[in-house]
């Protein structure tokens, strides 16, 4: 009797570990997609607007012209100028050239595939009329036998005391 407890105990116990782990759905695995893609490349950059500073001395002699005494100037890398001075004109050119430089650049691209979760439908099953008619035929049926069977009986136990 022992043994048998023991061996009814056991066996509950496996049953609902079967029952535990039978009944877990296991959910796909999906795996996720990724590709990294770097472009490197040129990227113009137009260098900002600068500006220069020009001081001149001038000064008159004993005859009344203007002579340039001293000159000064003060421009950025990569500008050429050019001056000219004659009878009291001072001419001024300054010439930038088109100046964009051009700086390396590295762009990244990261195309990761997005899970979507896939709702399947459930099916419904609906019965037909047809079906609907033959089950309420089959319950009618089934309660006739039932009456008859219960008549049967009840009729069979009458007799059964008679002989008695």
């Amino acid at each position: 009797m022992k043994n048998f407890k023991t061996a009814l105990k056991v066996l509950l116990i496996v049953f609902t570990a079967v029952l535990l782990v039978a009944c877990k759905t296991q959910q796909p695995q999906v795996q996720i997609k990724t590709i990294e893609k770097e472009v490197e490349k040129l990227v113009p950059y137009a260098l900002p607007p600068d500006s220069t500073t020009i001081s001149a001395l001038f000064e008159c002699d004993s005859l009344n012209q203007i002579r340039l005494k001293e000159l000064d100037e003060l421009k950025a890398k990569g500008w050429q100028s050019s001056f000219y001075f004659n009878d009291g004109l001072l001419q001024y050119k300054l010439k930038q050239p088109p100046d964009t430089i051009y700086i390396q650049g590295t762009d990244r691209y990261i195309y990761q595939d997005v899970p979507v979760e896939v709702v399947k439908e459930v099916i419904v099953y609906k019965q037909t009329d047809f079906q609907i008619v033959c089950c309420w035929f089959g319950r009618l049926l089934m309660g006739l036998l039932a009456v008859g069977l219960g008549i049967g009986i009840i009729t069979i136990v009458l007799k059964w005391k008679q002989l008695f």
